[in-house]
């Protein structure tokens, strides 16, 4: 019995016992995996949902006349710290249209009527800033669709 070469024929009985789950406890495991996947759809809905708000509220505070550019880089900072799936992207694909914009904002247009039509430092690097942004965005929501390369192995091939 101490080297672990005969085990009661009791003790096996007693440990296959524990191991079985009731009908019960079985229906509380259910329910919690059944709970876990709701909660991670809602949190990937939620996501979502920010994102697309967030991509509405960056088109609204950067808007063709009288945009409010300090606005649009928060807002591109707090795109930036999202979590975006590809699958995100896919349903919504206007998203990639407001980063192409993006990336090729220019800021207002300048009035030439206005007394002091050049625009101010502080201006010029918020653009820069946004467009940086924009082109980081747009680096890491092209990073979640490329293809990654395995180096071919002839063991590659039986896997």
């Amino acid at each position: 019995v101490e080297l672990g070469q005969f085990i009661p024929e009791e003790l096996i009985q007693e440990l296959k016992a524990k191991t079985e789950l009731t009908e019960e406890e079985k229906q509380d495991l259910r329910r919690a995996a059944q709970l876990k996947i709701r909660r991670e759809k809602l949190a990937w809905l939620r996501r979502e949902d920010e994102m697309l708000e967030t991509d509405f509220k960056i088109k609204k505070a950067l808007q063709f006349q009288n945009p409010d550019i300090e606005e649009g880089v928060k807002l591109l900072q707090k795109l930036l710290q999202l979590e975006v799936e590809s699958f995100m992207l896919v349903k919504n694909p206007q998203f990639f249209d407001t980063l192409l914009k993006l990336k090729r904002y220019n800021g207002p247009k300048l009035d030439p009527k206005q007394p002091n039509p050049n625009r101010t430092e502080k201006e010029k690097r918020h653009i820069e800033s946004i467009q940086t942004m924009a082109d980081t965005m747009s680096k890491k929501v092209m990073a979640l669709f490329t293809l990654k390369k395995a180096p071919l192995t002839p063991q590659s091939f039986f896997d």
